[in-house]
């Protein structure tokens, strides 16, 4: 069932819309919650994360839309391009996951730097599951908002709860 342009027009600028307010919302509190030293070594992690991350993707979001788009009629080649896409997806992060976690170990000197660095390099094995593309290339926009916003809140709140038990843990103890 092929989605109407108006549909997927909401959906897709819902969508930009929730991916603007969001970071409005979540970085104040961050940074209040956070020292500056802190704050700027995540950044720089995220910063060192995107890289390797770019690599593990190897441009397969666009050329599976490119390819899927051209040839969503035809199930057998759609099937065929997708599977092969996916394992190539598996292969390239899995790869680029070893090589992120031996540059951290062996370059990363800062303790507090390396673990936020651990704990972002599992992001490059959530990309194995970001196939966003194939939803894209169907005009699935609908599919797509509803689940990033899903998605995001089911991340989002535990972050808040957690960082308030955090801050009060470190309240005590001083």
């Amino acid at each position: 069932m092929k989605n109407s342009i108006i549909s997927n027009t909401i959906s897709k600028s819902a969508l930009n819309v929730f991916n603007i307010i969001v970071p409005l919302l979540i970085y104040p509190y961050i940074y209040r919650i956070f020292s500056a030293n802190t704050v700027g070594k995540m950044d720089y992690a995220t910063t060192i994360f995107t890289y390797f991350s770019l690599v593990g993707l190897l441009g397969i979001y666009n050329y599976g839309l490119r390819e899927i788009a051209r040839k969503r009629d035809i199930k057998e080649e759609t099937n065929y391009i997708f599977k092969n896409l996916f394992v190539l997806g598996v292969i390239s992060n899995i790869v680029v996951f070893i090589i992120y976690f031996l540059f951290v170990y062996y370059t990363i000197n800062d303790s507090v730097l390396k673990k936020i660095m651990y704990v972002q390099g599992f992001g490059i094995i959530g990309q194995i599951l970001y196939i966003e593309w194939i939803n894209e290339a169907f005009e699935d926009y609908k599919f797509i908002t509803l689940k990033t916003i899903a998605i995001e809140y089911s991340a989002y709140v535990p972050f808040f709860y957690l960082s308030k038990m955090m801050e009060t843990i470190i309240n005590m103890l001083q």
